[in-house]
């Protein structure tokens, strides 16, 4: 998709019943700003070349089958870091699992609405999610998270709505 369409802002897919894996060519579009996959039946582990889009600024992949299986755990979380632009990021609702990796406090200090409920996470909430300080939006419920709640999320000055709901 990258190499033929490389000047497409906006990938949306959202609703429908597609399968497979989300297209590894998408790292490709060096000039994408919005990615809608959600609500599909992909499944598979999230391409790692995600993470290399420079002007992305909204990322829809909830709502899917979608893994991260073998030794790649959250590695994407990790790579979105040089998504400098990003405001949303949805990953809810899938069939991620493992502890979620204190490197999300290097996401986007502009992310403004992070959506990871609904997966199959565990162990604590990093301490480094106070370092996302532009969240008005946290969503981590409904999985098997446990202990305290980071003092952290208290220094989040623009959270309006914290989701740990059926989880701690």
């Amino acid at each position: 998709m990258g190499e033929t369409l490389p000047n497409i802002q906006v990938v949306n897919f959202c609703f429908n019943k597609f399968t497979g894996t989300i297209p590894g060519s998408l790292h490709n579009l060096t000039n994408i700003r919005t990615i809608r996959v959600a609500h599909n039946v992909l499944h598979g582990n999230v391409p790692p070349g995600l993470g290399n889009l420079p002007e992305l600024r909204m990322c829809y992949i909830d709502y899917n089958k979608l893994v991260n299986s073998g030794k790649s755990t959250l590695d994407f979380l990790e790579s979105l870091s040089n998504s400098t632009k990003l405001t949303f990021l949805s990953i809810d609702h899938n069939h991620m699992e493992g502890q979620i990796p204190e490197s999300i406090g290097n996401l986007s200090t502009v992310l403004k609405i992070l959506y990871m409920g609904g997966n199959f996470f565990h162990g604590t909430i990093p301490s480094t999610i106070g370092n996302l300080n532009s969240l008005a939006l946290l969503d981590l419920g409904l999985g098997s998270l446990s202990g305290e709640i980071p003092e952290e999320i208290g220094q989040l000055k623009d959270l309006q709505i914290l989701a740990l709901q059926g989880t701690i």
